[in-house]
């Protein structure tokens, strides 16, 4: 064999090697989109005039996989804008969620969360936890009344709070003013508390309850009582 042919079939090989090593790298290669560096804020307001079918996935993918942090946390933003106007925040909350429980972004983070409250306002939560109050006893001066607060949740929560942090002059609350309650989902929980009548007068007694689901999800009530009491007795005048 001749150095020539020798030499013909070495760069032969040289250049078919090249190009398989090409070919493995391109194939290798994270495809092109709206997960790379071509996304820019323009593009992102284009979208959110005119959002494709398939916005929710393209935008995931900003969020997860642009190298510019500011086009991710404007993704967020144009996500939830597109979602509350097509009605889809229910399909984005779980999203949001896991980027503000999980993401180690902490831009992202606040980005997340403003937006889970944006969609809070705009589209408010059924509630999970409902809440009744009662009185039991005799209303009178001198005496004591128990306000016996009825917790249900219907998930389970990671913190549950209810007080009666600050009653009217002429009424006293017996310690303590405020309690940590584990609920059971789908089982009552009875909280009372005993407040003593110093004084006739009209008395209204706020109730406040705390529910804490998760870092992002929680849920606050408010109840009222009010009494009318005498010298001799008294009545409660409303509830609510």
């Amino acid at each position: 064999m001749s150095n020539d042919l020798r030499r013909y079939l070495l760069l032969t090989a040289i250049i078919a090697g090249a190009v398989i090593l090409a070919v493995i790298i391109f194939v290798m290669l994270p495809s092109g989109g709206d997960n790379d560096a071509t996304t820019t804020v323009t593009s992102l307001e284009e979208m959110q005039m005119d959002p494709p079918s398939d916005y929710i996935q393209q935008l995931t993918n900003v969020i997860y996989n642009h190298p510019d942090p500011y086009v991710k946390e404007r993704a967020i933003f144009t996500l939830t804008e597109i979602a509350l106007r097509k009605e889809d925040n229910e399909k984005i909350t779980p999203l949001l969620t896991d980027i503000a429980l999980h993401k180690q972004d902490a831009n992202l983070q606040s980005a997340a969360y403003a937006n889970l409250d944006l969609i809070k306002s705009v589209v408010p939560e059924a509630p999970q936890t409902f809440m009744d109050v009662s009185v039991q006893g005799s209303l009178g001066p001198g005496r004591n009344v128990t306000v016996t607060v009825n917790l249900t949740s219907l998930k389970q929560p990671s913190r549950t709070i209810v007080g009666i942090p600050n009653l009217p002059e002429g009424l006293e609350i017996q310690p303590p003013q405020i309690v940590d309650v584990t609920l059971v989902p789908g089982t009552p929980s009875f909280i009372p508390f005993t407040v003593r009548v110093v004084s006739p007068g009209t008395y209204t007694i706020p109730v406040y309850s705390l529910i804490s689901y998760n870092r992002v999800e929680s849920q606050q009530m408010k109840k009222h009582i009010t009494l009318r009491v005498t010298a001799t007795g008294g009545e409660i005048i409303s509830t609510e």
